[in-house]
């Protein structure tokens, strides 16, 4: 969660911003886990032949999402159910195949923090 959504990059400095931060993002990863998970029987349909399984990639779902979350929450429950269907379509073009068995270490290398930890008072 840490990388996909950057939970620790807030959009402000005070504990109330970074409070409501924070749970906005879990929110909408949640919300975009519920659309993922609606759409696996759909996505196993469509890659039954083929010699790996398939699943999507929820760092292009959670990307697609962010746009839509305000029109879901606005929007009356016939026009809900038709942003959720093209939500379900968008997610299920961007699938990954799952290899097992692999043979190479991924090398991960620490990188410089891209976020400020925290907001320090000038002296």
């Amino acid at each position: 969660m840490k990388c996909r959504v950057q939970i620790e990059n807030f959009s402000g400095k005070t504990v109330h911003s970074v409070y409501q931060d924070f749970h906005a993002k879990v929110f909408s990863k949640n919300l975009t886990m519920m659309i993922v998970t609606s759409t696996h029987p759909e996505l196993k349909k469509r890659t039954e032949n083929r010699k790996y399984e398939y699943d999507i990639n929820f760092t292009q779902a959670l990307s697609g999402m962010k746009n839509h979350i305000v029109l879901l929450l606005c929007r009356p429950y016939a026009k809900i159910c038709d942003i959720v269907t093209k939500l379900q379509a968008l997610m299920l073009t961007c699938i990954e195949s799952i290899r097992p068995g692999r043979t190479y270490e991924r090398n991960f290398n620490k990188k410089n923090k891209k976020f400020h930890l925290e907001y320090r008072q000038p002296a």
